[in-house]
């Protein structure tokens, strides 16, 4: 018997639940048939859609991450005036989703660098939304070709450094001291 196809409802409570479940739990700490009690949604669907914990992890971050960017680029772009303070404002933003809770923030740099080859692609979603939002606040709109390669060294920073703090390398506040040394060396204005 093949399995179910899922609801939009069903996709949306199934994201809510892993996220709530690695939050509370950390990737290791719950199984897949805790979110099969959660959703009543069954093992074989969820399989036939999310090949691993990983693949379920990142799929419900980034397809709620879409509108969280809009409304990051919304806030900075009210709140603060200069790119420097916009680019800070909207990384604090991303930072603090992450940072509220050390399970998931771990769970998600073990899902980026976990190797299988369903991972990159979907990455490349966030990333284009990071970076878009970066550039965005670089330029307070639409941003130009060198804002956008700007934004994507920016990226890879908050990116690094966020997987040196989840790894022990570094504690929590390296994050927010990366991106101001970055901005520093690319003289963003204040």
């Amino acid at each position: 018997m093949p399995a179910a196809p899922l609801s939009a409802e069903q996709r949306q409570q199934i994201h809510e639940t892993v996220i709530a479940l690695t939050t509370r739990h950390g990737l290791d700490g719950w199984r897949i048939s805790d979110l099969v009690a959660a959703t009543g949604v069954s093992s074989r669907t969820i399989y036939k859609y999310f090949p691993s914990k990983e693949h379920l992890l990142l799929t419900s971050l980034i397809e709620t991450s879409e509108i969280e960017f809009a409304q990051i680029r919304e806030t900075t772009m009210r709140h603060a005036r200069t790119p420097k303070t916009r680019v800070l404002g909207a990384l604090r933003e991303c930072t603090a989703g992450v940072m509220d809770s050390p399970e998931l923030a771990k769970a998600l740099v073990r899902a980026w660098t976990s190797g299988q080859s369903s991972i990159p692609p979907m990455l490349s979603g966030f990333e284009d939304g990071l970076k878009a939002t970066l550039a965005y606040a670089i330029a307070g709109g639409p941003p130009s070709p060198t804002q956008d390669k700007v934004a994507e060294v920016i990226e890879m920073v908050w990116v690094t450094s966020m997987i040196a703090w989840t790894s022990g390398l570094r504690g929590p506040e390296f994050v927010d001291q990366s991106v101001r040394r970055a901005l520093s060396v690319i003289e963003l204005p204040d």
